[in-house]
């Protein structure tokens, strides 16, 4: 991967955001998190390529590593322009010299290294992002189930108390009578008789002993 590929992976990042709008119906929360799945989709895909390219410098350093390592002892011990040198540290810089070229390609790829972690750090802050920006819309989605709970709820609190006319009341069966059977009504004959009927059985006082 070089710098070209590293800076297109920037670009896409800074085009690869998502604003919550505001809500009214559950149609467009669901939209929402459509959307904002697809972006985190994309970011992985490219933190993916980014991971899979690092571990692959990785390697490249190692690799270059032992090979310089390698080649540095073969010219300490065989080249003859090392042995001219006149102490032990004339030599070693020699050597170096000699391995300058692979000095340069090491150094590069340790600068590539060094961008595919900052890359890599930028995907992961911007994945974040869109995993919170998710978890707010879901939030979302559980205010408004909410919010049409309890406005069902307060309908039936702000329904207006039904007002009787004196008509209606005087309409109403409000008595306690079993259904099917007729309230008794009495009259004025039925009173008299009912008196007289308890007068009668009163008990008569016996008469004291003299």
């Amino acid at each position: 991967m070089n710098q070209n590929r590293i800076n297109e992976i920037y670009s896409q990042l800074e085009e690869i955001s998502f604003s919550i709008p505001n809500f009214e119906t559950p149609d467009e929360i669901s939209t929402a998190i459509h959307e904002c799945r697809k972006r985190i989709n994309e970011v992985e895909s490219l933190a993916v390529e980014v991971n899979r390219e690092n571990a692959k410098v990785r390697r490249s350093i190692l690799s270059l590593k032992k090979a310089r390592q390698i080649s540095y002892n073969q010219l300490m011990s065989s080249d003859e322009r090392v042995r001219k040198g006149k102490s032990g540290l004339d030599r070693q810089a020699i050597a170096d010299a000699l391995l300058t070229d692979k000095d340069q390609e090491l150094s590069d790829l340790e600068a590539i290294a060094l961008e595919l972690r900052f890359l890599s750090e930028a995907i992961d802050l911007r994945i974040s992002n869109l995993n919170k920006t998710n978890s707010d819309i879901r939030l979302s989605w559980n205010i408004m189930q909410n919010t049409h709970f309890i406005s069902s709820s307060e309908q039936f609190k702000e329904m207006p108390v039904t007002e009787l006319s004196s008509e209606e009341l005087a309409s109403l069966d409000l008595s306690t009578t079993p259904k099917g059977q007729k309230q008794q009504i009495f009259d004025e004959e039925d009173f008299s008789s009912l008196l007289e009927s308890e007068v009668k059985e009163e008990p008569k006082e016996e008469p004291k002993p003299k």
